[in-house]
């Protein structure tokens, strides 16, 4: 049976790098949503063009899960950094992903304001369901562990490995971001990985997220989307890894 991995990210420039190196490109959409079928060596890539936002990027894992049916998912792109030494060009390999847009507030009265930082993050389920009240979900170990062997491969920057933190809200607050970095040890911010990670989670489909810090404002590094290669060229690779070693079995 053929086996084929699926390279998520939002926008074009973030998969413009790797379309380059496929062969035999096919393009289609699905219910919206832009697929591009290729080969690497043989072997067969695909790319999905989430869109932007935690909702798309669920609706577009669900549709590439079903139709593709991958070995495993690659969610990459471009991201903010939320620590201190974390820059502009560094990569960040997920070895985990956390909600950082769910929340549960403090009981405050009419007029008592309101305070971000006593907000829980928790996490949602049915009544019927019992589950760890956190929403911490965990790399693939063999992915990560496959990652961690290339990270030299990686030259444009520092690679770090961390926490991915992830949900619809493009934050400017300084202490806000350093707040989840304390707390919940979120080296990075963007806005798509949480809903792959949701989504593969709950079809049992191997994932991991790769990350270039595209900004970093305390650092006053500001935003640029087209360091989006730095994570495409290591995806890239990665996938090859990937694609040897299930090659092997």
């Amino acid at each position: 049976m053929e086996k084929t991995i699926l390279i998520q990210g939002a926008m074009k420039v973030e998969l413009n790098y790797i379309k380059s190196k496929l062969n035999n490109i096919e393009e289609i959409e699905i219910d919206g949503y832009n697929f591009i079928i290729g080969k690497i060596d043989n072997n067969k890539i695909v790319l999905s063009e989430t869109k932007i936002g935690t909702v798309n990027s669920a609706l577009a894992t669900y549709i590439g899960i079903k139709k593709i049916m991958p070995i495993c998912i690659i969610n990459q792109g471009v991201a903010g950094g939320t620590a201190r030494n974390i820059h502009k060009n560094d990569l960040i390999i997920g070895n985990a992903c956390i909600n950082t847009n769910t929340y549960k507030t403090a009981y405050k009265k009419e007029g008592e304001g309101s305070n971000p930082f006593e907000w829980e993050i928790t996490k949602f389920t049915s009544d019927d369901e019992i589950e760890e009240n956190n929403n911490i979900i965990k790399t693939d170990d063999e992915l990560l562990k496959i990652a961690e062997n290339i990270k030299n491969t990686y030259k444009s920057g520092n690679v770090h490995v961390g926490i991915l933190g992830s949900g619809d809200m493009w934050n400017n607050e300084i202490d806000r971001i350093l707040w989840f970095n304390e707390n919940f040890n979120t080296i990075s911010a963007d806005m798509e990985s949480i809903g792959a990670y949701t989504i593969a989670s709950k079809y049992k489909t191997s994932i991991i997220g790769i990350r270039v810090i595209s900004d970093n404002i305390m650092l006053k590094e500001d935003y640029e989307r087209n360091v989006a290669n730095g994570a495409q060229e290591f995806a890239y690779e990665l996938a090859k890894e990937i694609l040897y070693k299930y090659g092997k079995e």
